[in-house]
């Protein structure tokens, strides 16, 4: 199993940190998984909110610049948002500069802001999103490449630069609030990414064997796919330290979850209950029981045995642990990546 770090760049209303630290600690924060030995750096996108990456490319383009082994990767990118043609540009021209170590994760994501937005219904997100995984593929592979589609016209292009990795990088679906997009990457042969920040991640296990029984049925090889999930982490010497530690941090950020989702802009839309439901367990929640029952906090031991089970009863090939919420300072955040590294994946392993 890979280890990777996954942030959505979150900047709090308490400003603790305004955008520009906040952007220059995500670059050290991945200079400094590279330098720990962790596999994999995500980048989530976001629009019109208080997570401030509206377009990964600019960012990881900079950790590229500073780093030489970890892959890249989007956690997720809203297709829905883009032009799928300058997205096959951006993330080809990313792979060529960064030595061909992207990874494309593309979903719809469950925050409406973008779709008011850009003036987008949000049922068009996932028909939108599955126009652009054909022609950034395609465009990717063929040449020259064309299409037709509902929202896409392309006149036959000749995609420049070409990605360095051959076929293509590899492209992942963010999903698994439902089958739907479980069976749709399955079905077109895609890795697999379920967001499972926001409740416990072995709740999953159902959608994680309707993925790999899905892929059986079309001929291929469960083996050959990556599915990854992952959680809020804070690692310390003991479990009491971590969990007063992580206290003021972590409840900022459900706070901040708890405002950025208002049910009230949810009303009428397929996300109408889970809005509902998000802001109901952000206003709610009471610490440490969210925290042990959610995110992975405590001290390396039992922290190591829980990824264990998850990763059995899950079959994952992909951990992700998302540290730096909530304006941690970058000391603390250092410290906790450090000992998950140094003492919690040693265990896993």
């Amino acid at each position: 199993m890979q280890y990777g770090i996954l942030t959505l760049v979150d900047t709090l209303a308490n400003g603790t940190m305004n955008a520009e630290e906040k952007y220059a600690q995500v670059i050290e924060e991945a200079v400094f998984a590279e330098q720990l030995g962790f596999d994999t750096f995500w980048i989530g996108e976001h629009h019109f909110s208080n997570y401030i990456c509206p377009n990964p490319v600019p960012l990881l383009c900079a950790i590229a610049s500073r780093t030489k082994r970890i892959r890249l990767g989007t956690g997720v990118a809203l297709a829905a948002h883009h032009d799928p043609v300058h997205m096959a540009e951006d993330y080809a021209m990313l792979d060529v500069i960064s030595g061909g170590r992207v990874d494309l994760v593309l979903g719809r994501g469950i925050y409406l802001q973008g779709y008011r937005g850009f003036n987008q219904p949000y049922d068009e997100a996932r028909p939108r999103m599955e126009e652009a995984v054909d022609i950034i593929r395609g465009a990717w592979t063929q040449r020259p490449f064309q299409y037709d589609g509902r929202f896409r016209h392309v006149e036959p292009i000749d995609l420049q630069p070409r990605p360095v990795q051959q076929p293509h990088p590899p492209i992942w679906i963010g999903g698994g609030r439902g089958p739907d997009s479980v069976n749709y990457a399955a079905d077109q042969g895609l890795h697999l990414a379920m967001p499972s920040v926001l409740q416990p991640a072995a709740s999953f296990k159902g959608l994680a064997e309707t993925y790999r029984a899905r892929l059986v049925q079309n001929g291929r090889d469960p083996r050959d796919f990556e599915l990854s999930a992952g959680q809020h982490t804070y690692i310390a010497e003991t479990t009491e330290q971590a969990e007063a530690e992580f206290e003021p941090y972590y409840m900022g950020y459900m706070r901040t979850i708890a405002a950025e989702v208002d049910p009230a802009i949810y009303e009428g839309t397929e996300l109408e209950e889970i809005g509902r439901r998000v802001h109901a367990s952000a206003t709610r929640i009471r610490y440490p029981d969210i925290a042990r029952a959610v995110a992975k906090c405590g001290a390396p031991e039992p922290i190591a045995a829980s990824i264990r089970d998850l990763r059995d009863s899950l079959g994952l090939t992909h951990y992700w642990s998302y540290f730096d919420l909530g304006g941690m300072p970058t000391p603390m955040l250092f410290r906790s990546m450090e000992l998950f590294a140094k003492k919690v994946i040693p265990l896993v392993r």
